[in-house]
């Protein structure tokens, strides 16, 4: 019950630790508008999605639900959950069953246009060995994990022509029924090749993920837009761990500022050391919208808030997961 309790805790609550890339809504038009777009050629790309977790199944199932040709790969649990009930999405923007393409790794015979791996970082090399025969000479290969180690074991089996960037922020989690919860309003999916180049197939791909329900947008930056969702993401989950309390107790300790910003520098300093120095942008957006309580952190209240319909669910999780607390400026606590 408790690594259960864990684990969909931590693939809803990661979402809510990330600033949007630009500020747009997540109703923008390009989300859900008609545009210029090509049906025809969009649904011609065959998209295998690894997974059909909170994640994988919210992104996949948009997908679905906007036409495309989407195929799930799982495990044999999970297709039987999925063919009995369907694909559930429970949403602000619309609640969808859908009787999702299944597929499982002896069953693939060709390769897909598209692979987006959504499996938790532990369930990776297995992912691989299940995909391999998806992924062919065109296949751009994606993958929704945070950090960067991910990509070095994708090219040590593929190589890195068909490794595209990504970055997801999304605020899901499974239920006990196997029905995808998204927790606010925000759904997006950022992409782009590593190098920062454009090329053909990242047009295709975008032109696929337009439209689909969700905020997609192709990316030149791609790479540091992954840093700086890992700097987000060590920074504030080492902080509130380490002083195993909320961000606004952990400013009203004494020595709790000087602490968390010794923490960011630390964090900062290793992407620095990979070479990567330009985090302009990702300063500017945190030092916006500060509130007086976490102006000397650094963090805005955008990047730790918790909406009304997230707390009371994270307050029904925390009433049956002793690693689960509610703390009193809204964001959450793991506890040891």
């Amino acid at each position: 019950m408790r690594m259960r309790c864990l684990e969909g805790f931590v693939s809803s609550v990661v979402a809510l630790l990330i600033v949007a890339e630009d500020g747009r809504s997540v109703t923008d038009d390009r989300s859900f508008g008609m545009g210029n777009f090509n049906y025809e050629k969009s649904r011609a790309m065959r998209i295998l999605i690894v997974g059909a977790g909170s994640t994988g199944g919210y992104f996949g199932g948009r997908l679905a639900q906007a036409g495309r040709d989407v195929t799930f790969l799982v495990r044999r649990a999970r297709a039987e959950q999925l063919r009995s009930g369907g694909l559930q999405i429970v949403s602000p923007h619309g609640d969808v069953t859908l009787a999702p393409k299944l597929i499982s790794a002896e069953q693939i015979t060709a390769p897909f246009d598209v692979v987006l791996i959504t499996v938790k970082a532990f369930s990776l090399d297995a992912a691989i060995v299940d995909l391999a025969r998806a992924v062919g000479p065109e296949t751009m290969l994606l993958s929704v994990l945070n950090g960067m180690k991910h990509l070095d074991t994708l090219a040590a089996r593929f190589g890195q022509e068909p490794i595209v960037g990504c970055v997801c922020k999304v605020a899901t989690s499974l239920d006990d029924q196997g029905h995808i919860v998204q927790l606010n309003k925000l759904h997006a999916l950022a992409y782009g090749e590593i190098n920062g180049s454009l090329s053909s197939h990242t047009d295709r791909l975008d032109k696929a993920m337009q439209d689909a329900g969700f905020d997609a947008r192709l990316s030149r930056t791609i790479e540091r837009e992954m840093w700086e969702k890992w700097i987000l993401l060590a920074s504030l989950g080492g902080i509130t761990c380490l002083m195993r309390g909320n961000v606004g107790e952990i400013e009203a300790a004494p020595g709790g500022v000087e602490f968390s910003l010794r923490f960011l520098n630390e964090v900062r300093s290793v992407v620095t050391a990979a070479g990567h120095t330009d985090l302009t942008s990702f300063r500017n957006r945190s030092n916006a919208g500060r509130s007086k309580q976490t102006r000397s952190l650094g963090i805005s209240w955008s990047e730790v808030g918790v909406s009304v319909f997230q707390r009371r669910f994270l307050q029904r999780r925390s009433r049956t997961c002793p690693c689960i607390r509610m703390g009193t400026g809204g964001v959450t606590t793991i506890r040891a």
